[in-house]
């Protein structure tokens, strides 16, 4: 991991995570307790996002390549559709609440951006000449793609599933303000410091938690380490589990762990 700046990565295509860019600004705008709308009522938060991030980034001397999300995979649709649960319960609070700074966190947890609204962004940025991708499936694991193949440089997003998925750098902090200095994580020098494979840094990364399947239950981040570093793989610690007869550790029921370790290594 190391702290670089714009200059480092002058004339680098760069992947970008576009949906959570997105978001990022949107809650940033109604974190002052609105969106921006046209005279009649049209939602631009969105237009403004993307209009700053591009433009900002090619005054920054960087060929962004932006990466829409398609069709999330059936492994995620438990999270999702708790997200959509959360999502419906602020906007339900939003008109009863009336303390203001309680009623901009449900505001902010509200915010959804719509097909339209997604492709209104590619119009925008097709218009300026800039690459468009659409993804078959989630932006994260085609944004990996990109950089495994060496179509980029690196891929720009605060998602370390990236990583997982086998990005070569991932730069986080990746803003045109300076509030707070971008990082680079190198992917090589994680496992060559890890001394692990790539498999094993996967099931590393099922164990710490990702979005495809529960986690066991009392396994924290140093336990998880280790354990990968003694048993090799997510088989070879629940065989220590149950052999040992270790109650502490709860596997859960549908712990989907070869499914998602499968989809982690599907971005070939």
């Amino acid at each position: 991991i190391r702290k670089i700046n714009f200059s480092n990565i002058h004339m680098q295509r760069i992947a970008i995570d576009t949906s959570i860019v997105l978001y990022q600004y949107v809650v940033a705008i109604r974190s002052r307790g609105a969106d921006l709308e046209t005279s009649d009522g049209k939602i631009t938060s969105h237009i403004y996002g993307i209009l700053s991030k591009a433009l900002g980034l090619l005054e920054k001397g960087i060929l962004p390549i932006f990466v829409f999300d398609g069709e999330p995979p059936e492994l995620k649709k438990y999270i999702l559709d708790n997200r959509k649960k959360m999502r419906e319960n602020a906007k339900k609070k939003i008109d009863t609440v009336k303390d203001e700074e309680e009623r901009i966190k449900l505001l902010k947890r509200s915010v959804v951006i719509n097909h339209i609204q997604m492709n209104e962004c590619k119009e925008i940025l097709r218009s300026l000449g800039l690459p468009v991708v659409e993804a078959p499936e989630e932006a994260d694991s085609q944004c990996a793609f990109l950089s495994k193949k060496n179509f980029v440089y690196g891929v720009a997003s605060e998602d370390m599933d990236l990583l997982t998925f086998g990005s070569k750098y991932l730069l986080r902090n990746f803003s045109i303000s300076k509030k707070k200095e971008m990082i680079e994580i190198s992917l090589e020098k994680i496992l060559e410091g890890f001394e692990m494979s790539m498999e094993q840094f996967i099931d590393l990364c099922i164990l710490l938690g990702c979005d495809y399947t529960p986690t066991i239950g009392g396994i924290g981040t140093k336990k998880a380490f280790s354990f990968i570093k003694k048993y090799k793989s997510i088989e070879g610690v629940i065989g220590y589990i149950n052999n040992n007869n270790m109650k502490r550790y709860q596997i859960p029921e549908h712990f989907n762990y070869k499914e998602a370790r499968e989809y982690f290594k599907s971005c070939v």
